[in-house]
């Protein structure tokens, strides 16, 4: 069972009042995670919560996974609003000696993460935060 990501870069944070299962983030302008897992399929969904910026535009960052665009020019205020849980699920292949990384920038203010699920096609469910 997979417990945490690996981060390289970037800063926890608590997230004041923040609903239940948001109340940590990641976030930085960049930075990266990495997760052993078997190589294969997955469907991955990240959990997102916007806890600081109150205007469109004001944050906006991308994800890629294994160097793959993931999730391009996400505006969580603009999509969800003000401290609205999020969630974005998208699929990924693992070929490369069974390690999944993410890559995390911003091209507005930076980038955050509440957790990260990480679902292999075989149906066995590995959440990590």
């Amino acid at each position: 069972m997979i417990t945490a990501i690996d981060w390289m870069g970037g800063t926890d944070y608590t997230v004041p009042n923040a609903p239940p299962g948001y109340e940590t983030m990641h976030f930085g302008q960049l930075f990266v995670g990495s997760v052993p897992v078997p190589n294969g399929d997955y469907r991955v969904t990240f959990k997102f919560l916007e806890p600081s910026v109150q205007q469109v535009g004001a944050r906006i960052f991308n994800v890629a996974i294994n160097d793959t665009p993931a999730l391009w020019r996400l505006d969580l205020f603009a999509s969800e609003g003000f401290m609205v849980p999020a969630e974005r699920s998208v699929q990924a292949s693992v070929a490369r000696g069974g390690l999944m990384v993410f890559h995390f920038w911003s091209d507005v203010r930076s980038a955050v993460v509440s957790s990260i699920t990480i679902e292999p096609l075989t149906n066995d469910v590995l959440t990590i935060s």
